[in-house]
């Protein structure tokens, strides 16, 4: 976890930088989806205002997969409480930072902050972050078309492994989803790790080099069965998950990939017919499936069709009482297998079930999952748009381009190792205060210089951040290049985009042409086009590293962004580790002449870390409200 590294900056910009944002977002953003109905106005947040919801962030040591590790927790629970809204909603949460020693951000992962760039939580880009003993209240709303599967974690160090819990945003009241379904379930993946945070995070930097070593479990929901477990450790924190059904109902299946470092492979025993019908909080065509692959980051739904009575009632005839999720984290050296039980609760007039055993695995594997796809991708080719839910804006075509910017990722090995992105690591203790404060602060002079960025291949060298104007479409395109001769690491980064989600045009093998991509696009529009997401796969290459040299690009993807959204945001590989070592962009989108200052009253809430706009026992925060009167 990351030290306190703003504690002793100057109290003197963050609501400057805020709500300056604010008054600008409202005048451009009106016309793409909606703006408040009035203006931004000042209100206490004191023992009259109740906020929906509130998160507390705190640490210690909790029991995790048969063993007990200090982490960082959300209401006291793995996986924090589900948050459930609906399209339209306006949403105050309130999070407390109870750790005495960390600072804290909360991330609403996947959730398209067009016009409030302040409630992203991203320490060092957007926004100070919550000091100990201090509180923050994020406001937001539910625009259309976010109807979906997303979820909020922790955006400080390495404590978004254990820090998590589901989002969920159903179709605005009145409106139905455009699948049907019974009922539905939500499974979150994680992985596991006996070292603590902060060594983990200190040893990812440190010289020598210290891995953090492979996750030794994946968990569901919350819950494993580690590996190594005695007969005598029966707990519920020492056990597989239940993922409970009702026979002949149809369930939607939420998926949401929680894991640090691992794509997890996942298949249902004996439901094999899936339907996929959402990405990334997108509905898509329905595609037939008979398992997912899901990276940290991604989430997905599927249609589950629960089995008929007289099929179940055979199958307890035949000795089989239950049935196993199996998981399997892939892209790595070291292949875990976990597994969860998927248990009926009803058979027959008699609802004659038995408690499923979950402290015994399975005598062998009770599946075979396929091999990895390395750069071809899983359904690459099978995603589309759902015709009945359109997204907002269209498909930005070749001729539509403004400028294409090439993003080599490699690995660097030098003792300390470490990912750069066009030769640079970016770490979130590298500003010394917020982006975004520093532009309103200083104005002009720390804006990113874009035409050196140009000069440079998109990256400007002084403030180490890709700029781009209002009204460009950029082609983004990540390279996998082969670092250091004696490494030659090979892996897979699934990139996550804030802000909004992108155009995801495609991926392949070897170095980026246009004249792949426009062929890969040939073959997509026969079916619908291409969908838009938030987290897509750098993949690695199947090629064996002994094969590759140093600054080989072995592989790529390809995003498309209509830059409409003023605001500084990340671009960044979700693998946590990957994170903690470097491999993060900053994006600012717009330059001064598109962010407007708010009143002097409005902006003096936010004057820094720990400004008044956070609060604490003894203090009650001023806040501007946008969304709400």
């Amino acid at each position: 976890m990351a030290t306190l590294f703003l504690r002793n900056y100057s109290r003197n910009f963050v609501t400057l930088i805020y709500y300056f944002f604010v008054l600008g977002f409202s005048a451009f953003c009106a016309g793409l989806r909606h703006e408040p109905s009035s203006p931004p106005r000042i209100h206490i947040h004191n023992s009259s205002f109740q906020p929906d919801l509130i998160l507390r962030v705190t640490a210690g040591r909790v029991p995790i997969d048969c063993a007990w590790r200090y982490s960082v927790v959300i209401n006291g629970t793995i996986p924090g409480p589900e948050l459930r809204f609906r399209e339209g909603d306006q949403v105050w949460i309130r999070v407390y930072n109870d750790i005495p020693d960390e600072n804290v951000t909360v991330h609403w992962h996947g959730l398209t902050q067009r016009t409030s760039p302040f409630s992203d939580g991203t320490p060092a880009a957007s926004q100070w972050p919550i000091p100990p003993y201090h509180y923050f209240d994020y406001e937001f709303e539910l625009q259309p078309g976010d109807a979906g599967t997303y979820y909020y974690h922790t955006h400080v160090g390495f404590g978004a492994v254990t820090a998590y819990g589901p989002l969920i945003v159903d179709e605005r009241q009145g409106e139905s989803p455009p699948f049907h379904y019974d009922d539905e379930r939500t499974l979150m993946f994680a992985d596991v790790f006996a070292d603590n945070d902060s060594y983990i995070a200190e040893g990812l930097g440190k010289n020598p080099f210290r891995w953090s070593g492979e996750t030794t479990n994946i968990q569901l929901n919350g819950r494993s069965r580690s590996a190594n477990a005695t007969a005598n450790q029966q707990s519920v924190s020492c056990s597989y998950a239940v993922v409970s059904l009702e026979p002949n109902t149809t369930y939607r299946i939420r998926l949401i990939g929680a894991t640090a470092l691992s794509q997890v492979f996942v298949a249902f025993e004996g439901h094999a017919n899936l339907t996929l019908i959402e990405v990334d909080g997108r509905y898509v065509s329905p595609v037939p499936i008979s398992h997912l692959e899901v990276h940290t980051g991604q989430r997905y739904s599927v249609l589950l069709q629960s089995k008929l009575n007289y099929t179940l009632r055979r199958d307890r005839e035949r000795g089989k009482t239950h049935y196993w999720i199996q998981m399997e984290s892939r892209s790595r050296a070291l292949i875990t297998t976990a597994y969860a039980v998927l248990a009926y609760t009803a058979v027959g007039p008699l609802n004659n079930t038995s408690s499923p055993d979950i402290f015994t695995k399975p005598p062998t594997k009770p599946l075979l999952l396929p091999n990895e796809t390395f750069a071809d991708g899983w359904l690459e080719d099978q995603l589309h748009p759902l015709p009945a839910r359109p997204y907002e804006d269209t498909f930005p075509e070749l001729g539509e381009v403004t400028r294409r910017v090439l993003v080599n990722i490699t690995q660097i090995t030098n003792g300390s190792l470490y990912w750069t992105q066009d030769g640079s690591p970016w770490y979130e203790r590298m500003p010394m205060e917020p982006y975004l404060v520093s532009m309103y602060q200083h104005s002009s002079n720390v804006y990113p210089d874009y035409e050196a960025a140009l000069l440079n291949g998109g990256l400007d060298p002084k403030t180490k951040t890709f700029p781009a104007k209002i009204g460009e479409v950029l082609e983004i395109v990540w390279q996998n290049v082969v670092g250091n001769a004696e490494t030659r690491v090979l892996e897979n980064h699934p990139f996550h985009a804030h802000g909004e989600h992108v155009w995801d045009v495609g991926s392949g093998y070897g170095e980026f042409s246009s004249q792949k991509l426009e062929a890969l696009l040939a073959k997509r529009r026969k079916n619908g086009g291409p969908i838009k997401r938030d987290t897509t796969n750098l993949y690695r290459n199947s090629y064996p590293p002994q094969r590759c040299r140093s600054g080989d690009v072995v592989s790529w993807r390809a995003w498309r962004i209509r830059v409409r959204s003023p605001g500084v945001w990340m671009m960044h590989c979700h693998v946590l580790q990957h994170m903690v070592m470097g491999m993060n962009t900053v994006w600012v989108f717009g330059g001064e002449h598109d962010l407007k200052p708010l009143s002097r009253e409005h902006a003096a809430l936010y004057l820094g870390y720990g400004g008044r706009a956070y609060g604490n026992d003894s203090f009650d925060p001023s806040v501007v409200h946008y969304w709400h009167e």
